[in-house]
C-alpha cells in the first residue's frame, strides 16, 4: 500500500512538476514573438505615414476632379444652350411653314 501511494505522489508531483515547465516554456515562446514596444512603435508611425500620404493623394485627385469639373459644367451649360437655340429655331421655322400654309388656303 505504501509503495501505491509513494508511486502515486511521484506521479502527482512529476504532473505538477511538468505544468509549470509548460507553461514557463509557453511563456519564453510567447515572449519571444512579441514584438517589443519600440518596434510596434515604429510599425505603427510607418501605417501612420502611409495613411497620411494616401489621404494627400486622394486631396490631390479630389482638387484635381474638382478642377476639372468646372470647364465641363460649362461645357455642358453651352451644349444646353445651343441645343435649345435649335430647339427654337425648329420651331419658329415650324411655326412659319404653318402661317404660310395658313395664308396659302
Amino acid at each position: 500500500m505504501k509503495v501505491v501511494k509513494t508511486i502515486i505522489l511521484i506521479g502527482e508531483k512529476r504532473l505538477f512538476t511538468s505544468s509549470i515547465e509548460k507553461r514557463a516554456n509557453k511563456k519564453k515562446f510567447s515572449q519571444s514573438y512579441k514584438p517589443d514596444k519600440c518596434e510596434h512603435k515604429l510599425e505603427k508611425d510607418k501605417l501612420r505615414n502611409q495613411v497620411e500620404e494616401l489621404a494627400r493623394k486622394l486631396q490631390e485627385k479630389e482638387a484635381e476632379m474638382e478642377s476639372l469639373k468646372s470647364p465641363v459644367q460649362y461645357l455642358l451649360k453651352k451644349e444646353k444652350l445651343q441645343e435649345s437655340k435649335k430647339i427654337e429655331m425648329k420651331k419658329g421655322q415650324f411655326n412659319n411653314m404653318n402661317l404660310r400654309d395658313k395664308q396659302n388656303k
